[in-house]
């Protein structure tokens, strides 16, 4: 067992969630990677703070799971979005009652959390059910599935229930009133305004809010066949789509409600390193969510997040995460109330320029025309608008935004 997973470097990494204690941020969110006793027991013995379990869904029997039913998305050959056709637990209340008693034997004091959805129909007396059967089973807390991105929609479940403020409100005061246990509505990104999905499910009783799940996406088509992944004979349909890529969406969601009200918030969607858990804490989380990360690359990465956070915090003297939670979100403004006078340009730095003009064609073509070239190397003129796309590109790191 990893014996640090409460922090390193003199930092204590403890989250809390709601009233629900965790002995880091690190939180496996519901998917592939928290289906069974087994995966959940051995993410728990790497060091992993909690774990939410799989999304039941209470009239299962509306689905199969096709194979195959993952792809990813690469750029330069390695994979930066992940898309997913997996729908809920394929087992019923019963089972998954067993599989809490099981982790709760093992590991009493780490958290875990039921997910719970309706595929069709908002049927009050499924999501009561299931709201007692995993209280009773000890549940340390629910997350309400009202997000997921690629499957019945058109059954009145899923994210259906997050883009509709009412139905939201509604079936959070179901699972309020049979349960004394944290409940957190999780948002989808689908929505116009997804602080009126939060602000909604806080009216129906929900002790906080998470944000985000898989965005709806399509992988791709194999140009020889011209069929689409994941190929399920031919066919495929739309999926979830995680990863790397998400995380600014997601971070843009988690601003957008905290911005507006103050709210327990727990991140979700893109993290793949602890820099990025670290992103979201500055945002104003609670703790963090993974899903796809693990998946690829395995619970154990877990000490690299510890490790990796705990030295950040003590390279700035920090002790906690209570020192640097929500210190990024404060940097957010208006648009209209961004400086103005604010001026840079661009530098080059010619011993480091291998003339290569991709800076050159960048800002030509796509935005002030302020690069030349003059004996082979890039050359920023008085023309240039300071917009910062040059060193964005540059292959070499010779270009910086100085003020002028």
């Amino acid at each position: 067992m990893y014996k640090d997973f409460q922090g390193t470097h003199g930092v204590n990494l403890s989250a809390d969630v709601c009233g629900v204690k965790l002995p880091n941020p690190f939180i496996l969110a519901s998917g592939p990677e928290t289906d069974s006793a087994e995966k959940v027991l051995r993410a728990f013995d790497c060091g992993w703070g909690g774990a939410i379990l799989k999304t039941v869904a209470m009239d299962l029997n509306a689905h199969t799971n096709v194979t195959p039913r993952f792809n990813t998305v690469k750029v330069n050959g390695k994979p930066v979005g992940f898309t997913n056709m997996e729908v809920s637990s394929t087992h019923d209340l019963d089972w998954w009652a067993e599989v809490v008693h099981r982790i709760k034997r093992e590991f009493p004091d780490r958290p875990i959390f039921a997910s719970i959805m309706r595929t069709s129909n908002r049927n009050e007396d499924d999501w009561v059910k299931a709201a007692k059967v995993f209280t009773q089973a000890g549940v340390d807390g629910f997350e309400l599935n009202f997000s997921c991105s690629h499957a019945f929609h058109s059954a009145g479940g899923g994210a259906s229930i997050g883009k509709d403020p009412a139905a939201t409100e509604m079936i959070t005061k179901w699972v309020r009133s049979a349960t004394d246990k944290p409940v957190i509505a999780k948002l989808a990104s689908i929505t116009s305004y997804i602080w009126d999905i939060a602000a909604a499910a806080m009216r129906g009783g929900a002790d906080g809010v998470s944000a985000i799940n898989s965005v709806p996406g399509i992988s791709g088509f194999n140009l020889d066949t011209m069929e689409p992944y994941p190929n399920v004979e031919g066919f495929s349909s739309f999926t979830g789509y995680s990863g790397q890529a998400i995380k600014p969406i997601a971070l843009r969601c988690i601003g957008e409600v905290l911005t507006r009200m103050d709210v327990p918030m727990v991140g979700c969607g893109g993290m793949w390193t602890w820099q990025d858990c670290v992103e979201f804490i500055l945002m104003g989380c609670s703790a963090t969510e993974l899903c796809t990360a693990p998946m690829f690359k395995g619970f154990a990465m877990v000490e690299g997040l510890v490790e990796g956070m705990s030295k950040y915090l003590a390279d700035k003297n920090f002790s906690s995460l209570d020192d640097i939670r929500g210190v990024g979100l404060k940097r957010f403004i208006d648009h209209g109330d961004l400086p103005r006078d604010h001026k840079i340009q661009a530098h080059v730095d010619t011993e480091k320029c291998r003339g290569c003009e991709i800076c050159y064609h960048a800002c030509q073509d796509g935005t002030g025309d302020a690069i030349e070239m003059r004996d082979g190397k890039a050359f920023v003129t008085d023309r240039c608008i300071g917009c910062g796309l040059c060193p964005l590109v540059c292959p070499a790191g010779c270009i910086k935004l100085e003020h002028k």
